[in-house]
């Protein structure tokens, strides 16, 4: 056909006029700027949830080591209890506002994923984690997403693409 330029063949000039010869060339840098912009932004995104994934796992580290309010006499020995913590921060007003916040956005992308995903005990695979680790498992799954399709350079096919039945 002609010339492959990553997924996209371009086809050879044809012998015709000059203004022909200008809109080939046209098209052709411009889709080479669309291909070369699609990899950054797919290099970004791999970046961010990269740093979604340390910043998370700092976050929880800090958590769990820093005195906070599970130090004072009344919570005493829930410190390092997830399920003590959560109590705890569901008992002010706001922590459970945040916690509302969190998990209503968990189940959003949650239904994202049963959208893209065939196979229920994936669905409730991704379900569970989401429901357990949260900013971790979208992290884990966006990048799932993006190292799965390493040589795709369209987004739009990466992250909008229902899985196919095996």
């Amino acid at each position: 056909m002609g010339e492959m330029h990553g997924r996209h063949a371009v086809a050879p000039l044809p012998n015709t006029s000059a203004h022909t010869h200008l809109h080939y060339s046209y098209n052709r840098l411009r889709l080479l700027y669309f291909t070369r912009k699609n990899m950054n932004t797919r290099r970004a995104l791999i970046g961010y949830f990269v740093l979604v994934l340390l910043a998370m796992t700092w976050v929880s580290w800090y958590a769990c080591t820093v005195p906070s309010i599970s130090s004072l006499p009344e919570y005493t020995g829930k410190a390092l209890n997830v399920v003590g913590g959560y109590v705890t921060v569901c008992k002010e007003p706001w922590g459970l506002a945040t916690m509302f916040d969190a998990y209503l956005g968990f189940m959003a992308f949650w239904l994202y994923i049963a959208w893209r995903e065939n196979n229920n005990f994936v669905r409730f695979g991704w379900w569970v984690a989401l429901m357990l680790l949260g900013n971790f498992a979208i992290a884990g799954y966006a990048l799932r997403c993006l190292l799965g399709n390493a040589g795709e350079s369209d987004l739009t096919k990466i992250f909008f693409t229902k899985k196919s039945r095996s």
